[in-house]
């Protein structure tokens, strides 16, 4: 993404971009290392905290006999535990790219006040902050939010109106509209934890 992914930098120096008085071209530039370990250190604890839903079987019974009745919520864990894993997974890919982080990008890594005016919208928009729901990927990640739409178009350049307007990032054409043509999901989320829905059997062929 271009507020972070600096690539016109090439190897300068992070420290070394700031101008004399502090007002360089892109600002002072800092190290990644931070942001990355921070970055770590929230996907750690999110994935540690799914343990809270565990219920360790109590009662005379046996233990297998008590595990059984606890599938659901080890599925939800095991399902959660890979839906993080793959997002850590993808943050980690994208970081590859950063050769340092301004402060655009330290904000958009931890939180931005959600919406011009505080309050996330009523209706998520699965471009997220591409299509002006700050709320959304990449300050957080839904599962509504359409993740490859939006990193292919951050990649190709084309962020959108929104952001163009808000903090100058490039919105080329036709770049601001490709995608992988799967703009929904074919069904709707549960309304339960793990909230996605069920798989569709291995046999079934649209």
């Amino acid at each position: 993404m271009s507020w972070s992914i600096r690539r016109q930098l090439g190897g300068m120096p992070a420290a070394g971009t700031a101008a004399a008085d502090g007002q360089g071209t892109y600002g002072r530039l800092l190290p990644t290392g931070r942001l990355e370990a921070f970055s770590d250190g929230v996907f750690a604890i999110a994935i540690t905290l799914l343990v809270l839903e565990l219920h360790v079987p109590t009662g005379h019974e046996a233990l297998l006999r008590g595990l059984e009745h606890e599938w659901p919520r080890y599925l939800g864990y095991f399902v959660s535990f890979a839906f993080i894993g793959g997002v850590w997974i993808a943050h980690s890919n994208l970081t590859r790219f950063i050769k340092a982080a301004d402060a655009d990008l330290l904000r958009l890594n931890t939180a931005i006040v959600p919406g011009p005016t505080g309050p996330c919208p009523a209706t998520p928009n699965r471009l997220g902050a591409l299509g002006g729901d700050l709320c959304g990927y990449p300050n957080g990640r839904r599962l509504g939010d359409d993740v490859i739409d939006i990193d292919l178009r951050a990649i190709a350049q084309g962020y959108g109106s929104f952001l163009n307007g808000l903090l100058g990032l490039p919105n080329k054409s036709p770049n601001n509209i490709v995608g992988d043509g799967v703009d929904q999901n074919d069904v709707p989320f549960a309304s339960t934890f793990p909230y996605v829905a069920s798989p569709h059997q291995g046999y079934e062929v649209p």
